[in-house]
């Protein structure tokens, strides 16, 4: 076994908890699902969180963004800026955004680069690395490093399979060498199966999240279904819409699914 996937558990008999790998943990965001996976996405795994489109997948996302924004690094990838121009100027040293979209306006921050669309992957790759750079002289070793990869289905409906394997084969072993954790997303009901069956198959981890019917109305569900060489609980776990817009940061202003933005200070 490679030491990337190597864990050693210590069990610790005063506790009720599942043991805990000597492997570092990066919360989801989401105490319950943090449970079901020992202490959260293994660090320096790559995961991809499978999921139509709903409130709870946004708000788990807009969690794991907020989550160590002010210690650690984490780098977006997404089309819509504003779900995240709050967090961006709060965090210009901590949290940096590639922004793919130019319809959308986007103000200068230094931690902020806008690329014209998903279809120019060499674009995306250079504003990657041009924020590496600037964030390098904030970086600790014991600096959480997040990569948030919000493009995939965009990228795979405009590029095709091939080349979006490709284009994140290569971007997640780049990226986990410099000790990220990644987090994928993907839409499955985009795409014919065996193209989202390829993209699976490039992460460590997979999550998916699901709405079931349910006497009581429909629940929305996430279920592990791989996490390589790392302990978990299998059981559904349920996502509380109204526990997951309970905001980690007081400080931040915006809510995540509220059409009222406050205007950002450069």
């Amino acid at each position: 076994m490679t030491k990337i996937f190597a864990e050693k558990y210590v069990t610790d008999p005063t506790s009720t908890l599942h043991p805990t790998p000597e492997r570092g943990r990066v919360s989801t965001g989401y105490r319950p699902l943090d449970e079901a996976l020992h202490g959260g996405y293994p660090e320096g795994y790559a995961v991809l969180l499978s999921s139509p489109s709903f409130d709870e997948r946004d708000l788990l996302l807009r969690r794991f963004l907020e989550s160590d924004a002010d210690t650690g690094l984490t780098i977006h990838l997404t089309r819509d800026f504003e779900r995240v121009a709050d967090l961006a100027a709060a965090h210009r040293d901590n949290f940096y955004v590639v922004v793919c979209n130019s319809s959308e306006s986007v103000p200068e921050m230094r931690n902020v680069v806008q690329t014209p669309t998903c279809d120019d992957l060499c674009s995306v790759n250079i504003a990657i690395s041009s924020l590496l750079q600037r964030a390098e002289p904030h970086l600790t070793d014991r600096c959480p490093r997040k990569l948030v990869v919000e493009l995939i289905s965009d990228v795979l409906m405009s590029r095709g399979a091939v080349t979006t394997r490709n284009w994140l084969l290569d971007m997640i072993a780049r990226i986990k060498a410099r000790r990220f954790t990644v987090l994928g997303v993907l839409n499955p009901r985009m795409h014919p199966p065996e193209e989202a069956q390829a993209i699976l198959e490039l992460f460590d981890g997979h999550i998916s999240m699901e709405e079931r019917e349910a006497d009581a109305g429909t629940r929305k569900l996430a279920q592990i279904r791989k996490m390589y060489a790392c302990g978990y609980d299998p059981h559904d776990v349920e996502l509380d819409r109204e526990a997951l817009m309970r905001q980690l940061n007081p400080e931040t202003h915006l809510n995540p699914i509220s059409s009222t933005r406050k205007p950002l200070h450069r």
